[in-house]
């Protein structure tokens, strides 16, 4: 709330909104959705609206959900439709203190793919590291559930690896994961198909702004 709250102190045209990064022609979350995130919409949602905070509880498979220990590692187990339903709750939020249309969403296959060659482009040392970092640590103890929380201040963290992300288009999803780690540019066109929420599988919202 208090990101969403700062969201009128800053310049359309050329900042991007508190808690995300300019990458090419998008604002975009420089983090997948966040546990922290979800459990502060189901707060605020079951507040000031008619769907029932009940309705947006991941599936009981996530039961690490309300762990502090995973408070910034990425939201999951959780539905499109969930995700698409925070992404308007988010909109109408930020529509309400701004003076401008602010429109939250996910990003197609292609906006995606596109966010993601813009970020190989301009960040490939710090994208490399941190897949090394994750990959170290996955190796070293293989049978625990790692979901990585930020790291990164100045860049998109956990494109390629933590956890593949929903797009708008229905049941695909982009990216490798932490079963599944792809070489940045393979993952740049990397498609994942699913059927059902996954322990694999979160998010991230891209955001348009008229003035």
């Amino acid at each position: 709330m208090i990101l969403l709250i700062l969201f009128v102190l800053f310049n359309a045209q050329t900042e991007p909104p508190p808690g995300m990064i300019r990458a090419g022609r998008f604002f975009v979350d420089k983090s997948e959705v966040s546990n922290l995130d979800w459990l502060e919409f189901q707060h605020l949602m079951a507040q000031n609206d008619t769907i029932s905070a009940e309705s947006m509880q991941p599936d009981s498979l996530n039961f690490w959900y309300e762990n502090p220990e995973y408070r910034h590692a990425p939201v999951v187990f959780i539905t499109q439709e969930q995700a698409e339903l925070y992404c308007k709750w988010r909109t109408k939020l930020a529509t309400e203190i701004s003076d401008r249309r602010v429109t939250y969403r996910l990003p197609t296959t292609n906006e995606w793919s596109e966010i993601a060659t813009y970020l190989i482009a301009t960040s490939e040392k710090e994208v490399d590291k941190e897949l090394r970092q994750n990959m170290k640590e996955i190796n070293e103890y293989p049978d625990e559930y790692f979901l990585f929380a930020s790291n990164y201040p100045k860049t998109l963290e956990h494109l390629f690896d933590n956890v593949s992300e929903m797009t708008a288009d229905p049941n695909i999803a982009m990216g490798g994961n932490n079963i599944n780690i792809i070489p940045p540019r393979q993952a740049t066109s990397q498609v994942v198909r699913y059927e059902k929420p996954s322990a694999y599988l979160g998010f991230r919202c891209i955001v348009e702004i008229e003035e």
